[in-house]
């Protein structure tokens, strides 16, 4: 696995794994066909057979897989079953329209305020609360 280059401190387990990876560092493909989506990437992670990984510093479940956390069957691109904390970076433009079926929540800057806000697939953008720190 992985090509004869000038990168280092790479880990590459599987059949053609990381053979895209020429100058990259710390770098990790595990599966077979798992690779770099440009061969100057560091601290990239692709895991699963035939998953790329495309920018530096991005971690790679899956080629199209879903992931699922406490459940080995997850119904949607990720699943976490139990408690948990999501931390959410505020941002100052409303993403793009979901897929059809799909909802995206996201923290958004209004000025002083940051308000939660739900985007759903017709593009309507649902404000559902103003956030007090």
């Amino acid at each position: 696995a992985g090509a004869s280059n000038t990168s280092g401190q790479n880990t590459f387990l599987g059949y053609q794994a990381g053979l895209s990876n020429t100058t990259g560092f710390n770098n990790a493909a595990l599966g077979m066909r798992a690779d770099m989506g440009s061969g100057a990437l560091e601290n990239a992670t692709a895991i699963g057979a035939n998953t790329v990984v495309s920018q530096s510093n991005a971690v790679i479940l899956g080629n199209s897989a879903d992931v699922g956390i406490k459940t080995g069957t997850p119904q949607s691109d990720l699943e976490v079953a139990g408690n948990g904390t999501v931390t959410l970076t505020a941002r100052s433009t409303n993403p793009s329209t979901p897929n059809a079926g799909t909802w995206k929540i996201y923290v958004y800057v209004n000025g002083a305020t940051k308000e939660l806000r739900i985007i759903g697939p017709s593009g309507t953008v649902n404000t559902v609360s103003t956030l007090t720190p």
